[in-house]
């Protein structure tokens, strides 16, 4: 069924994609991770991720416990360095750790760190929620260091979010931008507009800017993928 997803994919829309495959989404969502990784560093970076990873049942704190603890959802920088300073240091090592030590430690987060690091997680998928933002995203099948071109997609992506504004009549105050560029480093730049518009050409201009922003510090040698 990956298979096929990705296949359609590829053949419908001309983009790269990378799939997790688990009994839960916390683990798929690794899995996915963990996956383009590998397709990146294979392909020598030249080539977007195209890869399917399957956690099978019953595999799962088998899959995370080599991971580094930051790997888990719930692991931020300071936590990953409390953890460091107890000798934990890979999701296997944290799923090893009392429970109750953890919950005493870290309260509910505890809880569900030594839930997680042995592959539970019983959140359930999400398919719709109420959209608090609009995008529309955009990736090259090579990698891209024409910025008339970037221009030209830009205008087309401000053109398709002024019509999902217009559709849900919702209007926006701020514009944000993503760059990443082919060596995978992500920029993003975001301004905030004096008023809130649905205006393709006033979203356009403000992301232009941000645009030129980005281009502008990174250096005109820089390709966008």
């Amino acid at each position: 069924l990956a298979r096929r997803l990705q296949a359609t994919i590829n053949q419908e829309l001309q983009l790269p994609c990378s799939l997790g495959v688990a009994t839960n989404k916390l683990v798929a969502k690794i899995a996915n991770n963990v996956g383009k990784t590998a397709a990146h560093d294979s392909a020598g970076g030249g080539l977007p991720p195209n890869a399917v990873t399957v956690v099978p049942a019953g595999a799962e704190a088998a899959f995370l416990a080599p991971l580094p603890a930051d790997a888990l959802w719930g692991v931020g920088p300071k936590t990953a360095e409390k953890l460091a300073g107890l000798g934990i240091h890979t999701i296997g090592d944290l799923a090893r750790w009392p429970g109750a030590d953890l919950a005493r430690r870290f309260g509910k987060n505890g809880h569900d760190l030594a839930q997680h690091a042995r592959g539970i997680d019983h959140r359930p998928v999400i398919t719709e929620r109420e959209a608090k933002s609009i995008s529309s995203e955009t990736t090259f099948v090579c990698d891209v260091d024409d910025s008339a071109e970037l221009r030209r997609t830009l205008q087309a992506q401000a053109e398709d979010v002024s019509r999902s504004l217009r559709h849900k009549q919702l209007f926006g105050a701020t514009v944000k931008l993503k760059v990443r560029w082919a060596d995978f480093t992500t920029l993003t730049r975001q301004t905030t507009l004096t008023q809130p518009t649905d205006d393709a050409t006033q979203l356009y201009a403000a992301a232009e800017r941000l645009l030129n922003n980005i281009w502008t510090t990174s250096g005109a040698d820089s390709r966008c993928g």
